[in-house]
């Protein structure tokens, strides 16, 4: 049988939190370490496939990149669309503390 006055401190304990709540598009419910992780074999993925022909000339910075350096190209367009997957999950955050709270889970 659990007391009434230790509800009240259980509750206490658990209302620090309240106002972080998760939804199931928030990054915080990941580990920084995994995400880390999954950013590295993708990139480790997207390196092993770049050809020498890519870097030859800067052929990635030609105004045929495309066709050029297909995959640095690629490998450029997923860093973006990744930069704005975290730019996203700290602006949707609606006060400065939550926002806080995702910079700092991404970066311990």
């Amino acid at each position: 049988m659990v007391s009434i006055k230790s509800k009240q401190l259980r509750r206490s304990l658990f209302s620090i939190k309240t106002d972080l709540r998760f939804d199931i598009h928030d990054i915080r419910k990941y580990s920084a370490i995994d995400i880390a992780d999954e950013l590295t074999l993708i990139n480790q993925n997207f390196l092993l496939h770049i050809k020498p022909e890519e870097l030859f000339n800067f052929a990635f910075l030609s105004t045929e990149k495309k066709t050029l350096a297909s995959n640095i190209t690629s490998m450029i367009e997923f860093y973006d669309r990744t930069i704005a997957l975290f730019a996203t999950q700290i602006l949707r955050q609606k006060t400065d503390k939550l926002r806080a709270s995702v910079i700092i889970h991404l970066f311990s």
